[in-house]
C-alpha cells in the first residue's frame, strides 16, 4: 500500500492535497505540521512511508530535508518518490537577483541546497516551483521546465494542488523541476 507523508500539512495547498488523500481508500498517509523537523518526532511518523510530499516553509528547508534523509538512512528506509514545493526563482528562472535582499538570497540558497540533497539521494523526485499563491487563480496554467525563463506572476492554490497530485500519482513530472504560473503580474502582462 502506498503511504504518503505530508510535511508542512498546514499550508493551503497541502490542505487541498490532504482532502484528496482522505477520499482515496487505497492510500495511507500521515502528516507533519511543524515547520521544524526533529529526528525523534520523525522516526515513528516515517514508518512505512514510501512517498514524501514536502511543503515546508522555505527558510531552513535545507536543514529540514537533511534531517529527513538522516532519519531515513538511520532506519535503512528508501523512498520511492519525493515531491518538494519551493518558491519560483530557485533555478534562476526569474531575472530578480538584483532586487533580492541578503536574507532572500540566503533563503533561495537554502532551497537550492535542499534540491541538491534530494537529487543526490538518487530517488524519483519532482520540484514544483510555485509563483506567489493566490486564490482564486486562472484556468490558464503554464508549466515552465527547468532552465526556461519565467515572467513574474502568481499561481492559484488550486492549480498547485492539482499539479502536486499529478506529481504524486503519475510519472508525468518525475525527475523534473517545474515552474507554475497562471496569471502574469500587471507589469509582465503589458
Amino acid at each position: 500500500m502506498l503511504k504518503i507523508m505530508v510535511l508542512g500539512a498546514a499550508s493551503p495547498v497541502s490542505e487541498l492535497v490532504i482532502e484528496d488523500l482522505e477520499m482515496n481508500a487505497d492510500i495511507d498517509y500521515v502528516f507533519y505540521n511543524s515547520d521544524v523537523v526533529t529526528p525523534n518526532e520523525l522516526q515513528m511518523a516515517l514508518k512505512d512511508v514510501n512517498v514524501i510530499y514536502c511543503n515546508l516553509p522555505a527558510e531552513d528547508i535545507d536543514q529540514n530535508i537533511l534531517t529527513v534523509f538522516e532519519v531515513l538512512r538511520s532506519q535503512q528506509q528508501v523512498l520511492d518518490r519525493f515531491i518538494l514545493l519551493t518558491e519560483v526563482g530557485v533555478n534562476g528562472e526569474l531575472n530578480d537577483q538584483a532586487q533580492l535582499t541578503a536574507e532572500q538570497r540566503e533563503i533561495r540558497w537554502q532551497q537550492q541546497y535542499a534540491i541538491k540533497i534530494i537529487d543526490e539521494e538518487e530517488i524519483n523526485y519532482t520540484v514544483i516551483r510555485q509563483s506567489p499563491l493566490t486564490n482564486p487563480g486562472s484556468d490558464k496554467l503554464t508549466i515552465y521546465q527547468e532552465g526556461t525563463p519565467m515572467p513574474q506572476g502568481t499561481v492559484s492554490v488550486t492549480n498547485v494542488a492539482k499539479i502536486s497530485l499529478e506529481a504524486l500519482f503519475t510519472e508525468k513530472f518525475v525527475n523534473q523541476s517545474i515552474g507554475l504560473i497562471d496569471r502574469l503580474t500587471t507589469e509582465e502582462a503589458k
